[in-house]
């Protein structure tokens, strides 16, 4: 219970949460940290894209101004960018002027040494609540001071302790909302959609659309950075429960998502990955700069044995990756089978001639496709053709036995002991990676598809 696992889907969480307790493990959470970013975002936009909307985009538009801009967001100059926006905003955010509360006063000058000095650590967002639950206590405690002794007396006579107790010391609802209306008052704005559009303005990137709440939906490449700006202007809950956190595919955690997950989680991680599987243009190696994130030493350990896939799709993976030095697992299997040119028709058939043929043998098969169109198109012509087949999409949430469709990137850290990997042409800028992914998959038998 203790325990939290980052994981890429639904439909992982939902197929390791069938492997833990085979390893004597049971009641681990799970999350998805596109989702947990959905639900802390839905203050500030109705909906948010995710990472499958980036990838469907990028496979599809190819732009290159685009795809710099989002590395841009999610790099370590951008949170440079943003510090040095945060601290030009404790300035620019706030208008104080003194006010006066039920015959209390309170000069500028008084609440700007608050603001700026007394609470200067306190998140800028949340700083308001803590000068007015200083004004509060400040406002009782006088009120209170400047009873006599014979008026408390008369007091304790009329209605005893209790009443002299909620007469001065308590503060009304409608008192507490009239004064919380002062001090939020003295806030430009509270809407981080807004405070952000500032900052993109400030760097020279486009702006957010001007859309009433119910109208916004955040790109991809604004979800993180929206998150880390709230949490620097409102704070973020820390998850003291969790003593440990699990991060799988960490290759595709940007150095902005890892410095978020660095303000929630102060515990022992254990952070898994392979470069290779990355859905960027480009590998990356994380552990460059992890430790500058997390402010520790980290124990790093390379695994290079495969163990999953027989060693005649071990090899073809390698064959694709382009590596050296993998040790592989001597457990010999059919070759694989590269088809080239079929049409659809005859692409189908041969997919149902093999799970057919081998139907008795294995639990699991796989068609993985490019894109959400593609895997959706081929799973309606195999329902057509009455094969037993499932569609798993980004909203899936259970792992099904049996044959699946889905795309490459959904695919990720499942396995099924039959894959068709259906990949279209290699112009596709992710080519490689889907590629490499779909045979990672397979288990025991991989047969490939490619457009002449």
């Amino acid at each position: 219970a203790n325990i939290l696992i980052l994981s890429p889907n639904n439909a992982f969480s939902d197929y390791i949460s069938h492997i833990l307790p085979e390893l004597g493990e049971e009641h681990i959470q799970e999350m998805s940290f596109d989702l947990f970013a959905y639900k802390e975002l839905k203050e500030v936009a109705n909906d948010c894209e995710d990472r499958y909307d980036y990838l469907e985009k990028k496979m599809k538009f190819q732009d290159s101004e685009w795809e710099i801009r989002f590395k841009e967001k999610q790099s370590a100059s951008f949170i440079g960018q943003m510090e040095g926006f945060l601290a030009m905003l404790e300035e620019d955010l706030v208008n104080i002027r003194s006010f006066t509360f039920k015959g209390f006063h309170k000069t500028e000058e008084e609440i700007i040494h608050l603001f700026y000095y007394k609470f200067q650590t306190v998140p800028l967002l949340a700083r308001m609540d803590a000068v007015m639950d200083y004004f509060k206590d400040e406002f009782v405690t006088l009120r209170g001071r400047e009873l006599s002794e014979e008026e408390e007396e008369y007091l304790k006579e009329k209605a005893g302790q209790m009443y002299m107790e909620w007469d001065i010391y308590h503060i009304s609802e409608e008192d507490m909302e009239a004064l919380r209306e002062i001090f939020q008052k003295m806030y430009v704005t509270t809407d981080l959609y807004e405070i952000y559009g500032w900052l993109l303005k400030d760097c020279g990137y486009p702006e957010l659309s001007n859309a009433e709440y119910e109208r916004r939906k955040l790109e991809y490449e604004d979800v993180f950075p929206m998150l880390y700006l709230k949490y620097r202007l409102k704070g973020s809950r820390k998850h003291k429960n969790i003593k440990h956190l699990v991060i799988d595919e960490m290759q595709d955690y940007s150095y902005l998502q890892y410095s978020i997950l660095s303000m929630l989680f102060h515990c022992r991680m254990t952070i898994l990955g392979d470069r290779a599987q990355t859905m960027d243009s480009e590998c990356q190696d994380v552990t460059k700069f992890l430790p500058k994130i997390f402010g520790r030493k980290i124990r790093k350990i390379v695994m290079n044995k495969s163990y999953r896939n027989t060693l005649e799709i071990a090899e073809y993976a390698e064959r694709i990756r382009g590596g050296e030095g993998l040790e592989l697992f001597q457990r010999h299997g059919k070759e694989v089978e590269e088809f080239h040119g079929l049409s659809m028709v005859e692409m189908l058939e041969n997919i149902e001639k093999q799970v057919k043929s081998s139907n008795a043998q294995y639990e699991t098969a796989a068609v993985i496709t490019m894109n959400e169109s593609d895997a959706y198109d081929i799973y309606r012509l195999l329902k057509n053709r009455q094969l037993p087949v499932s569609y798993m999409d980004r909203d899936t949430s259970v792992f099904k036995k049996g044959m699946t469709v889905t795309t490459f990137y959904l695919a990720k850290g499942l396995e099924f002991d039959q894959v068709f990997a259906v990949l279209g042409r290699e112009t596709n800028p992710l080519y490689k990676q889907a590629k490499y992914i779909s045979a990672t998959r397979a288990l025991h038998e991989l047969y490939v598809y490619e457009e002449s």
